[in-house]
């Protein structure tokens, strides 16, 4: 028996695919996700008698978690969803701003501890992963200078890439008295524990230089070759080479079968 079930916090919400809050739900002593429907969990602990998650349900962990379960009977792709959120792609330069806005950097994946004793297994994921860094914006290419003879105003630079966050930590306590697991495998009652950092973003991309302002080109009268024209301005710089950014670590997997 679980102590103190009674003090989950009492805002947990239970939705379908578009996330609509349902409010009917008494006994959290144990808890059933009907086919495809997902919940979000903002707390840092989830302790359960029984949890049942038919085919292709979801549990979505907003926060670091202790989950604690007597008995679970998992369906095929059923998933705990831990990742961090990817970073913000940057503005392309428009108007008076030239330059691409940096991407923003990843949220790092949550950290999970789950002890379960699986009495039913088809598929399940737990999935850590950081999220990515958004891509920087383009830089612009400005408008023709519209002094006389002057050289074209340089382009925009490209915004910086945002790097990848690390993925969270998994540890799995596990006892399984029916079946035996197969980790990471296609197969009968397989689980699927990935942990990947995320990627660094692109850097976003130079504008071209402006063109210069109107001439009047000189010619030698011997020769015909043009004397004198206004060159077009620099191009822009790019946000950042790959070496600059980084992408983020992966986490780390502890897996421990627990005595029955």
């Amino acid at each position: 028996m679980i102590k103190e079930l009674t003090t989950l916090p009492v805002l947990l919400f239970l939705m379908k695919a578009s996330f609509a809050q349902v409010s009917d739900v008494k006994d959290w002593s144990s808890l059933t996700l009907e086919k495809n429907e997902t919940l979000a969990y903002a707390y840092d602990s989830l302790l359960l008698e029984s949890l049942v998650m038919k085919e292709g349900s979801e549990i979505r962990f907003l926060n670091d978690v202790y989950v604690q379960v007597e008995n679970a009977f998992l369906g095929k792709n059923t998933k705990f969803n831990l990742n961090g959120e990817n970073g913000v792609n940057g503005k392309r330069g428009r108007g008076l701003t030239l330059h691409g806005t940096s991407g923003e950097a990843g949220k790092r994946g949550r950290d999970i501890t789950f002890v379960v004793k699986f009495e039913q297994l088809e598929s399940f994921t737990i999935e850590t992963n950081g999220g990515n860094g958004g891509d920087g914006g383009d830089g612009k290419t400005p408008g023709r200078n519209p002094a006389f003879g002057m050289k074209g105003d340089n382009g925009g630079d490209g915004g910086r890439a945002g790097f990848g966050a690390n993925a969270g930590n998994i540890k799995l306590y596990y006892d399984s008295p029916n079946f035996l697991p197969l980790f990471n495998g296609e197969g009968e009652h397989s689980i699927y524990l990935i942990s990947k950092g995320g990627q660094c973003g692109k850097a976003g991309r130079p504008g071209n230089g402006g063109r210069g302002g109107e001439e009047q080109v000189t010619i030698d009268p011997n020769t015909g070759r043009v004397l004198s024209r206004i060159p077009e301005g620099p191009k822009g710089e790019p946000g950042n080479t790959d070496r600059y950014c980084q992408s983020g670590r992966d986490g780390e997997i502890v897996i421990k079968k627990n005595s029955s």
